[in-house]
């Protein structure tokens, strides 16, 4: 199953989800409508007999004010308490990580055991094509556990208890951020925030009726006295009516949360099977991923929060202990011993887990980087980094790293650094002045300092090197950021002459610092729907991989034959503006996993026109990638 399978196959959980869900409200609505026109009407029938007859239909359709009333106000009572939910937890993953009692981690830190952490999630991250995410602590949990969240992989966060980070030896920890970042690229974190607020909101229809019947039990002694005096009065009447419609809706909700959280069990527990198979295809070392497993069976993994049956769908393992009570239907997760039977039964085996012996990794040799490479090669890697990819990203993190922590301010560091990846062959005085004004004299030293080293800098490794630096400036606050985007506006502007990749880099780093709520991505686009969008990126992609206007004409039309759209001409040069490239991005990362897999198809037609891909034209295609969320990983 290649990345675009996984996505469309995430899409239509989401689908099949909100199916099942909307039975679910559906019969709710119908369940409380009924059992509350029954209730009223018992109550204040004069004989006091249930109408459970065969004229009931009959009655219901003659005096249908109270089913019809009760109907609307249960589902209206669903959809307020899904969106509350939704609102509370917002599009970004943050919200959770905080919820949870998480902090994050600085990108600056000098800790050690989060340094590891960091630097496992950055190598792991760029080796699958993505920029690395906000990393987040459970702090003073001893238990081994992680989540990722957000709603989009620029949202999303991943977390790890200080226990995981204490007790994982770094390959098992590797197997633990690869099985988090899986979820990540191939959608189960949008997924999992939907089921949050669907059980949220059915939740909410129990909660009344516990509310309903303490209220009644709290007033009950106070009010005896005058519930005995007007006992067949209509004062009686209307608690009667209150205990009725309470104890309906108090069971009918909860046996909503019970159909609810056996939906959530089966969509959770195959996305598990499916990131820990990822783990292993990106670490090609099964062991790590079995290790840690067989540690949580040694020390838990519960987060003893009192939300974690909230997010334990979101969890890598279970965060609550088993009880008598527990039902394997109802589990989020599959059992830690059939998870490890599948990567590698020794791990089973407690004499084999009792040696404790670590078992040596093969080292991973340097990949001599080529220069052509296939379409299929690219499609085949997407969202699947190996060893080699690893290594590559290692190799990044190594040269990279240490400059932006060398210096006094990793700040100041990272904006020299990012300007620098901007202008890596013109450094003139315009340009420094322009530094200069706007960051600062120290931001410009650094930038004359670091011009030569990222002129010798591999052209694949670019993009990496820019989505190092992002963690570390994504901790600035939002005045800070925004100016320094127009100081890397402004720079790219300064020569006249727009160079497309560095545009695709800036919306990178915007889109990573600046993301903006993406509600309205739950409606997913058609190609034809973004069609001036796909034009514009075609033809930039057309334009830059060809010297000839002819060639680039030339494979703009065979891309537009997989698109199936014929007699369209280039963008031309005045319509590539940086607001119109703004646009096309924002749409184009909306477009159903079908339509982005053709457009993507399309693409790679594009660069491939003349038989090969170079080093220079698969930089572009990887940058363009990143910005439809397309993780293309390293040296393919």
């Amino acid at each position: 199953m290649n990345f675009f399978e996984y996505q469309r196959q995430a899409q239509k959980n989401t689908r099949y989800l909100v199916f099942l869900f909307t039975l679910a409200v559906c019969l709710l609505v119908f369940s409380t409508g009924l059992a509350t026109w029954i209730v009223r009407t018992t109550l204040f029938s004069d004989q006091g007999e249930i109408p459970l007859t065969a004229n009931l239909w009959l009655d219901v359709l003659q005096y249908p004010q109270a089913y019809i009333f009760s109907s609307l106000l249960t589902l209206l009572v669903i959809l307020l308490g899904a969106t509350y939910k939704w609102q509370t937890l917002g599009t970004s993953g943050h919200r959770i990580a905080q919820y949870m009692g998480a902090i994050p981690v600085s990108a600056t830190t000098k800790d050690s055991d989060q340094r590891k952490l960091l630097n496992v999630v950055e190598e792991m991250s760029i080796a699958a094509g993505m920029t690395p995410p906000p990393v987040y602590i459970l702090p003073g949990k001893t238990t081994i556990n992680a989540f990722a969240a957000g709603l989009t992989p620029s949202e999303s966060v991943i977390a790890v208890t200080e226990g995981a980070i204490h007790q994982l030896r770094r390959d098992e920890l590797q197997g633990v951020v690869a099985h988090e970042i899986s979820h990540i690229i191939h959608g189960d974190t949008r997924l999992n925030v939907k089921l949050i607020g669907y059980l949220a909101g059915i939740v909410t229809i129990g909660l009344i009726g516990r509310i309903m019947l303490e209220m009644v039990g709290r007033g009950r002694y106070r009010s005896r006295s005058s519930n005995r005096s007007s006992k067949g009065g209509s004062e009686g009447q209307a608690l009667l009516v209150i205990v009725g419609v309470g104890l309906t809706l108090f069971i009918i909700g909860y046996l909503g949360v019970f159909v609810g959280r056996m939906i959530r069990a089966a969509v959770s527990r195959q996305r598990e099977f499916l990131a820990d198979a990822s783990a292993i295809q990106f670490t090609r070392f099964p062991e790590g991923l079995a290790g840690a497993l067989t540690k949580i069976n040694l020390v838990g993994s519960d987060l003893g929060n009192a939300r974690s049956e909230e997010f334990s769908h979101m969890c890598f393992e279970s965060p609550k202990r088993s009880s008598l009570l527990s039902f394997a239907f109802l589990s989020t997760h599959p059992p830690t011993e059939e998870r490890i039977a599948r990567i590698d039964k020794r791990f089973l085996d407690p004499e084999f887990v009792g040696k404790n012996v670590r078992i040596k990794k093969e080292p991973i040799k340097s990949v001599t980087a080529v220069k052509d490479f296939s379409s299929q090669q690219i499609v085949n890697s997407i969202g699947i980094p190996d060893p080699a990819k690893i290594f590559a990203a290692s190799v990044v993190l190594q040269s990279t790293l240490p400059i932006l922590h060398e210096g006094e301010d990793p700040v100041l560091e990272a904006k020299a650094l990012i300007l620098g990846l901007f202008n890596m062959s013109n450094k003139n005085e315009k340009i420094i002045s322009l530094i200069l004004t706007y960051e600062g004299e120290r931001v410009a030293e650094l930038f004359q300092k670091r011009f030569v080293e990222l002129k010798s800098l591999p052209r694949d490794h670019v993009l990496a090197t820019l989505e190092l630096c992002i963690p570390t400036l994504r901790e600035q606050g939002t005045n800070s950021k925004m100016s320094f985007l127009k100081t890397t506006e402004y720079l790219i502007k300064s020569d006249k002459v727009l160079d497309y990749n560095e545009v695709a880099l800036f919306f990178i780093l915007e889109n990573q610092l600046l993301p903006t709520p993406d509600r309205e991505r739950q409606k997913l686009s058609t190609l034809t729907s973004v069609k001036p969008s796909a034009l514009l990126i075609l033809s930039a992609l057309a334009d830059h991989g060809h010297q000839a206007q002819y060639d680039g004409l030339k494979s703009f039309h065979s891309a537009l034959q997989v698109l199936g759209w014929k007699k369209q001409s280039m963008v031309s040069q005045e319509e590539m503006s940086l607001p119109n490239f703004r646009k096309a991005f924002s749409e184009l990362k909306k477009l159903r996993a079908k339509d982005k897999e053709t457009f993507f198809n399309s693409l790679l037609v594009c660069v491939e026109h003349d038989s090969k891909i170079s080093a220079n034209e698969l930089e572009f295609l990887r940058s363009i990638a990143v910005n439809l969320e397309i993780p293309i990983p390293m040296n393919p």
